[in-house]
């Protein structure tokens, strides 16, 4: 998990900039699917409200085979 960047590679801080369905997004968690997060809040939130996306393998440079 990389948090404010997509998932990149096996180093932290690898990844680029999070974008889903063109638009970019400068604060979020990026994960390689599947995916189970648990992140805490700190009890500051009464609610939180998330926009959840995945890119197909093409689009992230692996082919089905």
């Amino acid at each position: 998990m990389e948090r404010n960047t997509s998932n990149g590679g096996s180093a932290a801080g690898d990844g680029g900039p999070i974008t889903l369905n063109g638009h970019t997004f400068a604060k979020g968690l990026g994960t390689f699917a599947p995916s189970e997060v648990s992140y805490y809040l700190g009890s500051r939130c009464s609610t939180l409200e998330s926009t959840v996306g995945g890119k197909p393998a093409e689009a992230r440079g692996h082919r089905r085979r």
